[in-house]
């Protein structure tokens, strides 16, 4: 999906939705996410996790590892990453 709004050359919307595959990565600590394991409580550990103070570890470059502590989210912001996911988890 990212993919094909890249070559629709719309930026913007793909970097949003890295954004939400970030999350999840660093929600589930893995990047393997089994549709099976996306439950009620999956869902809600996931909005729980955006609520709070959180940190990101992303690559910068080769072997270059950045740390980020991001604030929670708020509830706009939260419902935004869940329509995406309900996007990318529907294509």
């Amino acid at each position: 999906m990212e993919l094909e709004y890249r070559a629709d050359d719309k930026r913007s919307t793909a970097n949003v939705i890295r954004m939400v595959i970030n999350n999840l990565i660093d929600y589930q600590k893995s990047e393997i996410i089994y549709t099976r394991d996306i439950t009620v409580d999956f869902l809600k550990g996931f909005e729980r996790y955006l609520k709070k103070l959180y940190e990101q570890i992303r690559t910068k470059g080769p072997n270059v590892n950045q740390l980020t502590r991001m604030p929670g989210l708020k509830e706009s912001s939260i419902a935004t990453q869940f329509f995406l996911f309900k996007l990318i988890f529907n294509s």
